[in-house]
């Protein structure tokens, strides 16, 4: 014991860390199978991310989840939610919109401003 205050005493700060929490656009988790382009799930590839500042709380949830789709076991939730938590959710949500026009556009926050996309 007396060997642990020893060392105590003598630790000190060497650095600080700083980390941003990933969190999805939508602020859902994304967990479980990663799809490709064509909507088709990418063999062997599985995901858990997007977790934000629930990442303790959720994470075992999506461990969970991932290794119910990987055993082929059933998923510990129903299949509306698991759609909620998939990678391809947002290619579907790009599908049902359609094609947003200025996607990636800076946006002019100035009422009755003109900008280059108005129409006459």
């Amino acid at each position: 014991m007396a060997q642990l205050k020893d060392i105590g005493m003598r630790s000190r700060w060497l650095s600080r860390a700083r980390a941003t929490r990933c969190v999805s656009s939508d602020r859902t988790p994304i967990a479980g199978r990663l799809y490709g382009m064509d909507h088709a799930p990418i063999a062997n590839a599985y995901v858990s991310t997007a977790h934000g500042s629930m990442g303790t709380v959720f994470c075992h949830f999506a461990a969970a989840l991932v290794t119910g789709q990987i055993c082929g076991e059933f998923a510990p939730m129903t299949k509306s939610l698991e759609s909620c938590l998939s990678s391809d959710r947002f290619r579907l949500r790009q599908e049902r919109r359609g094609i947003r026009h200025h996607a990636g556009q800076p946006v002019s926050h100035n009422i009755g401003a003109k900008s280059g996309h108005d129409r006459p």
